[in-house]
C-alpha cells in the first residue's frame, strides 16, 4: 500500500515480526533523508482482555475495501489500566463497566 508512494521497502523478516523500511526524500524544499519503519507484529502470545472483531472499511482514491479486523478490546485495556494507575472507588469502576457493556445511562 506505501510502495507506490514512498518506493520498495527494505525487508526485515524475523521469528514473529516483520519489518519494512522505507527510505526517502522529504517534499520540503531542503529534501531531507527520511526513514520509515513498519513494525508488523505477526502473533501475539496472549491477551488479557480478550479480542473482538471491528469492521473496518477504507474508501479513498488509491483504494477502497473492507473487512473485519481483529484488535484488542480497548476500552476494556484502558479501564484495565487506569484502575491500576488511579486505583478508583470500586462503585466508578463498577458504572464504567455497565457505560462499556452499554448498561448505563449516557451522561
Amino acid at each position: 500500500m506505501l510502495d507506490p508512494w514512498l518506493g520498495v521497502p527494505r525487508r526485515i523478516l524475523k521469528e514473529g515480526r516483520g519489518n519494512l523500511v522505507y527510505r526517502f526524500d522529504s517534499e520540503d524544499v531542503s529534501a531531507l533523508k527520511l526513514r520509515l519503519k513498519v513494525e508488523i507484529n505477526t502473533r501475539e502470545h496472549f491477551t488479557e482482555l480478550g479480542v473482538v472483531r471491528v469492521p473496518f472499511r477504507v474508501d479513498n482514491p488509491w483504494f477502497t475495501g473492507a473487512a473485519d479486523a481483529s484488535t484488542y478490546a480497548y476500552l476494556r485495556y484502558v479501564e484495565h489500566a487506569g484502575r491500576r494507575l488511579t486505583q478508583p472507588v470500586p462503585s466508578e469502576v463498577e458504572g464504567s463497566r455497565r457505560m462499556i457493556d452499554g448498561q448505563g445511562e449516557h451522561v
